[in-house]
């Protein structure tokens, strides 16, 4: 408990600092920083223990298959693609920049389906669910030229595993009042916490979004989105019994692997003066769910 009251108390330390830096727009870009730092350094600080949701390898490895076919490969990429859903990069719009003085800075909760009856799932984690539940805390900060960078991190829910992304946004058509904002984002995230398999993740999205101004106070803003996904995995494992007389130890020679998907989105925000609150639905075609985002923020 010590250790992470120690924790806690750096984190909040983080913050004061950032706060106290500058005033205005600068000050939040740094207070959300200083928080980012501190949910990070909390998740290194806590104890790593098996949880329902961390990637295990052993039973992917069948000792009565042929030598050739021992390392089921195909479940691999099955389970890490419906992973990288669930704590990958998400939440595409607006696409706006907000000049380059503009702040976004949110709580994102998500949830994702999963195939929990599948084999890979199975075999995989301890406990599969029907659903997957994250986390995440996002902050974009606007730059000349109507460009837009970002960073968030994301946890999966019962599971020790977190993602440490960064964002980058370019707003080809931007503010316009009869024609809609159409920007491009590349996003990257690496996710840490199982030492299993290490995993990362990125997007290639392209954005369409507008935003409708009511009595002055209150923006409705629509997106529409297509996303091209890719992730990487490479398992990590020292050596195994396999389940034949011998009981050799055996250290299989499991493969990294590129997984691909392609997603679209729909979805809005309603920004009150600096209040912001919104919703995504992103559908993966690749597997055939869908990961709903709900956000709550502030916008500067």
């Amino acid at each position: 408990m010590s250790g992470w009251r120690a924790t806690i108390q750096k984190g909040w330390q983080t913050l004061r600092t950032a706060r106290s830096v500058s005033t205005g727009a600068p000050s939040v870009w740094l207070t959300a920083l200083g928080a980012a730092a501190a949910a990070g350094a909390m998740l290194v600080a806590a104890p790593l223990q098996a949880a329902p949701l961390d990637i295990r390898l052993e039973k992917f490895y069948d000792s009565s298959a042929p030598e050739s076919s021992r390392i089921k490969n195909d479940a691999m990429k099955s389970l890490v693609r419906e992973v990288g859903l669930a704590i990958g990069p998400r939440s595409l719009g607006p696409i706006a920049s907000q000049g380059s003085l503009g702040v976004d800075a949110g709580y994102e909760l998500g949830i994702s389906g999963a195939n929990a009856n599948a084999d890979y799932w199975k075999r995989g984690v301890e406990t599969p669910a029907d659903s997957l539940v994250s986390h995440s805390f996002r902050v974009r900060k606007g730059w000349p030229q109507s460009m837009q960078v970002g960073t968030n991190i994301t946890y999966l829910a019962d599971s020790n595993m977190y993602a440490l992304g960064i964002e980058a946004q370019l707003s080809v058509i931007d503010g316009f009042r009869n024609i809609p904002d159409l920007g491009v984002r590349v996003s990257g995230a690496g996710v840490m916490g199982n030492s299993k398999m290490d995993l990362a993740f990125g997007a290639a999205d392209a954005v369409l979004s507008k935003s409708f101004g009511v009595a002055g106070v209150l923006a409705i803003q629509p997106w529409l989105g297509y996303s091209f996904g890719a992730g990487y995995f490479k398992p990590n494992l020292d050596a195994l019994f396999p389940n034949d007389q011998t009981l050799r130890p055996i250290t299989p020679k499991f493969e990294a692997g590129w997984i691909l998907t392609q997603r679209a989105a729909v979805g809005f925000r309603v920004v009150v003066t600096r209040v912001q609150f919104g919703f995504e639905v992103l559908r993966s075609f690749t597997d055939s769910l869908n990961l709903m985002t709900g956000k709550v923020g502030v916008v500067f």
